[in-house]
C-alpha cells in the first residue's frame, strides 16, 4: 500500500512539473534562393534559463538542434550571459527571457526539412526534464 501511494504522488509531481514549462519555442523559415534559413525563438520565462550549445560533461543538458536525426550547430543571435550555475556549481553560458538561433541549410532535392531542438531549463532552485520541441518545414 506504501509504494501505491508514493507512485500516485510520484505521477502527481510529474504532471505538475511538465505542465509548468517555462520556455515556448517559435520557429521561422526564410527562403533565399536555394537556401532556407531557420529561426529558433526561445520565450523564456522570469527566473528561468536554458543553457547554450556547448557544455562541458559536468553541466546541464546543453540546448541542442537536430535535423533529419544528424546534430547541427545553429548560431547563437542572442548573447548569452556565462555565470556560476547556483546548481551545478560550475561557470555556464546562460540565456535568459529570450534566446535566437539561426541556421542555414541548402534546399536539396527533398523539398522538406524535420527537426527539433532539445533542452533543459532550470530556475535557482530546480531543473526540470529536458524537452524536445520538433519543427518542420516544406518548400
Amino acid at each position: 500500500m506504501k509504494f501505491n501511494i508514493s507512485l500516485v504522488f510520484l505521477m502527481f509531481w510529474m504532471l505538475h512539473v511538465v505542465g509548468q514549462n517555462p520556455v515556448s519555442w517559435q520557429f521561422s523559415f526564410e527562403e533565399k534562393g536555394d537556401q532556407v534559413v531557420i529561426t529558433a525563438l526561445a520565450d523564456i520565462r522570469s527566473g528561468w534559463a536554458i543553457y547554450g550549445q556547448e557544455i562541458g560533461d559536468d553541466g546541464p543538458i546543453p540546448t541542442r538542434f537536430f535535423i533529419e536525426g544528424l546534430p547541427i550547430v545553429f548560431s547563437e543571435k542572442s548573447k548569452g550571459k556565462k555565470e556560476l550555475d547556483p546548481i551545478f556549481e560550475i561557470e555556464i553560458k546562460k540565456f535568459k527571457k529570450q534566446a535566437v538561433f539561426t541556421h542555414t541549410i541548402s534546399k536539396g532535392s527533398t523539398k522538406k526539412l524535420e527537426g527539433f531542438v532539445t533542452f533543459m531549463s532550470c530556475d535557482d532552485e530546480k531543473c526540470l526534464p529536458p524537452v524536445d520541441v520538433p519543427f518542420k518545414y516544406s518548400w
